[in-house]
C-alpha cells in the first residue's frame, strides 16, 4: 500500500467518521492531560456537572461522626442510571468512558473498512459506521471495567459516595480553597483508599498539600472540606 492509498484509507470518505472520532479522542486526551497538570481535571468537572454517579440512599452515620443536617444530594434510581451502570461497568468518569467509546468506534471502523477493502472495496461510510457503533458499545463496557481495575478510582463498590462524608483525609494535591479544587486521600471503614475531588467549605480558607481535612458534604463528585485534627486520620 503506497503513501497515497494509506492517506486515502485514513481520511477518505469511507473512513472519515472514524478519522473525525479519532481526532476528537486525541483532542479530549490532550485537554484532560493539560487540565490534570493544572490541578483541575476536566473529567471530574464534567462528572460534577452531570452528577453521573448512581444515586444511593446516604448513610448518615459515618464512623461515629453524625452527618445529620448536612446538605447531601441523593436521588432515586432511574432507567438511565441502570443503563449507565451497565455501560460503565468500571465506574470510570464520563469523559474517560466517552474517550473509550470514541477509541473503540474508531478502531472497529478502520478494521471493518480494511476487511471490506480486501474483499469488495470500501463501504459507504454509514454502512461501516453502523456495525462499528454497535460493536463499540459492549467493547467500551469491557474497556471501562479494565480501566476501573487498573486505575485508582474516586469511589469503590464497597462504599457509596455519601459514605465518605464525615471521614478525614490528607490533601494530596493542593492548595484547596473555595475556588480551587484539589485532591484528598481518604481511607474508608473497609480500609479502601479513595482519591476524591474537594474544595474548601468556607471562603478565605487555604488548605495546603499535606493538611488533614474533614469531608462535610457532597455536591456531585466534589466534597466540601474543613480543617481537621491530624490525630483523626486513621
Amino acid at each position: 500500500m503506497n503513501d497515497g492509498s494509506v492517506l486515502e484509507f485514513l481520511s477518505g470518505s469511507g473512513t472519515r467518521p472514524f478519522a473525525i472520532a479519532g481526532l476528537i479522542l486525541i483532542g479530549l486526551l490532550v485537554i484532560e492531560i493539560v487540565s490534570m497538570l493544572m490541578g483541575v481535571s476536566l473529567s471530574a468537572k464534567i462528572d460534577a456537572l452531570f452528577d453521573v454517579d448512581t444515586p444511593d440512599t446516604p448513610d448518615l452515620d459515618h464512623g461515629g461522626i453524625a452527618a445529620s443536617g448536612l446538605d447531601v444530594h441523593a436521588g432515586e434510581g432511574s432507567l438511565f442510571g441502570t443503563a449507565w451502570d451497565w455501560l460503565n461497568a468500571g465506574r470510570v468518569p464520563l469523559l474517560v468512558w466517552l474517550m473509550g467509546l470514541l477509541g473503540a468506534f474508531t478502531a472497529f471502523g478502520y478494521i471493518i473498512q480494511a476487511l471490506a477493502h480486501l474483499a469488495i472495496g470500501f463501504l459507504p461510510a454509514f454502512m461501516a459506521a453502523i456495525p462499528a457503533a454497535v460493536l463499540a458499545i459492549p467493547a467500551t463496557r469491557n474497556v471501562s471495567r479494565l480501566i476501573g481495575r487498573i486505575v485508582p478510582r474516586d469511589e469503590s463498590y464497597a462504599v457509596t459516595r455519601d459514605d465518605l462524608i464525615g471521614l478525614t483525609g490528607t490533601i494530596s494535591l493542593g492548595p484547596v480553597t473555595e475556588q480551587e479544587i484539589g485532591r484528598v486521600l481518604v481511607k474508608d471503614a473497609h480500609g479502601n483508599r479513595h482519591l476524591t475531588w474537594v474544595r474548601a467549605a468556607e471562603p478565605g480558607i487555604n488548605l495546603p498539600t499535606g493538611a488533614v481535612v474533614l469531608l462535610t458534604e457532597r455536591h456531585g463528585t466534589e466534597y466540601l472540606v474543613i480543617a481537621a485534627d491530624p490525630d483523626l486520620v486513621v
